[in-house]
């Protein structure tokens, strides 16, 4: 495995590009391996499987990748990116694939059944902690009550209505998350690409200019993994996390999609939904319709995650360098204004 000549970054012999700095590979990288137009590996599409030849016999020719080709066909493609189609078809939510009824993902969080099962939780955790703030309640009221049967009374149902009214508030307005598609992928050997690869997935996002509410990176405190950064875009109610870190010697490339909304807002949709029932247009047409927006936001965070891979297995060339802490802000709680690159890649 040779060494980049500009940052000394270790390179694959199938990377036409260095992951550390995006420099194109140069002839003294090569260590004295010349490829030859014999060993070009097949060319991968990021669509249906398809080629010019079934084309020209009646099929369906594929439509050309949004990310850019390796700028050398002598290199052979990564014997582990000849089956990415198949993670890419299949992700959660079926994009390649036509969805039947009974798997469809519910984007309506009046439908969602995982929410509501979120949603439950939140409650039973809630009602826990609501009984046990009685207890001393209880035992302030007694002993008030013993030293003034009247002020007693008074003051313990003031701390009851107190208490009620405040967990009540947390309970409706505290927002909840439900997860509603994820999709996932390894590069082997690739761990030290993490830090541009995100910048890149960043900078490929910004490119597309999808309609955000607010998109940065968070810092993550993981129990017993260290802190971890996070690409965080929101739309609405609803909300998509970017992870990508080292883990071992690859990388690890996913995103999340989620609805995230408070009880409160939820009841608030549901009267909004039967007014508009009421006019004609409360019904699941209409629902899909109002959807379709975050439905498309999903695929531009799944499209970046992809020109992220691209990047991270050094078949296109890292773009956006800075972008992260330049144009995407870093919500650090812990150390505010302290640079996103980690100086130990989290496992």
């Amino acid at each position: 495995m040779a060494k980049c000549s500009n940052c000394g970054v270790k390179i694959s012999s199938a990377d036409a590009f260095c992951t550390g700095c995006g420099q194109p590979r140069k002839p003294a990288d090569t260590a004295g391996r010349v490829p030859s137009a014999s060993a070009a590996g097949p060319v991968v599409s990021d669509g249906v499987s398809g080629t010019a030849a079934n084309g020209a016999a009646g099929g369906t020719t594929t439509t050309p990748p949004l990310t850019a080709t390796p700028p050398s066909a002598g290199w052979p493609a990564p014997e582990h990116l000849l089956d990415r189609d198949a993670p890419h078809a299949v992700y959660l939510g079926g994009r390649l694939h036509y969805e039947r009824s009974h798997s469809l993902e519910e984007f309506d969080p009046l439908k969602n059944f995982r929410f509501f099962g979120e949603l439950a939780i939140r409650f039973l955790l809630l009602w826990i902690v609501y009984l046990v703030g009685q207890i001393p309640l209880f035992i302030i009221s007694a002993i008030l009550t013993v030293a003034s049967p009247s002020a007693g009374l008074v003051i313990g149902s003031l701390l009851e209505f107190a208490w009620s009214v405040t967990m009540a508030c947390v309970f409706w307005l505290t927002k909840v998350p439900g997860q509603l598609s994820e999709w996932k992928y390894t590069v082997d050997d690739k761990g030290d690409a993490a830090p541009a690869t995100l910048d890149h997935i960043a900078w490929s996002l910004e490119r597309r200019d999808p309609p955000l509410d607010s998109i940065r990176v968070r810092r993550f405190s993981v129990p017993g993994q260290g802190h971890r950064y996070l690409l965080e875009v929101r739309q609405g109610i609803y909300c998509g996390l970017v992870s990508c870190f080292r883990n071992g010697q690859d990388l690890y490339v996913g995103w999340t999609y989620w609805v995230y909304l408070s009880p409160l807002r939820l009841l608030w949709t549901f009267i909004c939904r039967m007014v508009a029932q009421l006019r004609s247009k409360g019904s699941a047409l209409y629902v899909s319709v109002q959807v379709d927006r975050s439905k498309a936001l999903r695929e531009s965070l799944h499209a970046a995650a992809r020109d992220g891979v691209e990047v991270a297995t050094g078949r296109v060339a890292a773009h956006g360098q800075g972008t992260i802490g330049r144009e995407v802000p870093v919500v650090d709680d812990e150390a505010a204004g302290s640079s996103w690159r980690p100086t130990v890649p989290s496992m």
